[in-house]
């Protein structure tokens, strides 16, 4: 399958395109992240191992993205993938590296991927479905824009009705 390649950099962070040597890194992170956003994740890869999601990290199904967040040091420090529900529906899992949480980067990094998908899909509207349980009015949602706008199968959906300002973008 041909896969869309990403790249792009914000003050804080440089994001692109899972690559083959993120593989172990991630499957690491997976390991130890949120036992439901991994099992949503395997239900995603059609698989209930961690180590077959893992191998299958690189083909992902039509539509999705797996995108690797890089600090200033040059390490990853976290992974989002998101896939579509419907054309402007999408579900996404945002995972960090424990010691990265708490520093605004979560909401860095989803600021830069909102702004990236608008541009790159000429939209200005963006609905996610956020995973049960997690509260839709948290600030990694209110602080990039996103406001609650309802319920899908018993998931909450934010939307980012108007384009996403553009974070500011490293040379």
């Amino acid at each position: 399958m041909r896969r869309t390649h990403v790249f792009f950099s914000t003050p804080n962070l440089l994001i692109r395109s899972c690559a083959e040597e993120d593989i172990g890194w991630l499957g690491a992170l997976l390991s130890h992240a949120d036992p439901d956003a991994t099992q949503r994740l395997m239900t995603l890869f059609e698989t209930q191992n961690l180590q077959t999601m893992s191998d299958r990290l690189l083909d992902l199904p039509a539509g999705a993205y797996l995108l690797v967040a890089l600090g200033q040091g040059g390490d990853p420090i976290g992974a989002l993938f998101s896939w579509p529900c419907t054309a402007s529906r999408f579900q996404i899992e945002m995972i960090l590296e424990p010691e990265q949480r708490g520093r605004g980067l979560g909401s860095e990094f989803l600021r830069a991927w909102s702004h990236q998908f608008q541009q790159h899909h000429g939209t200005t509207s963006l609905q996610i479905v956020v995973p049960q349980g997690f509260p839709c009015e948290s600030s990694l949602f209110t602080s990039v824009g996103f406001v609650c706008c309802g319920e899908v199968d018993g998931h909450k959906v934010v939307e980012l009705a108007a384009a996403c300002p553009s974070p500011a973008m490293a040379d």
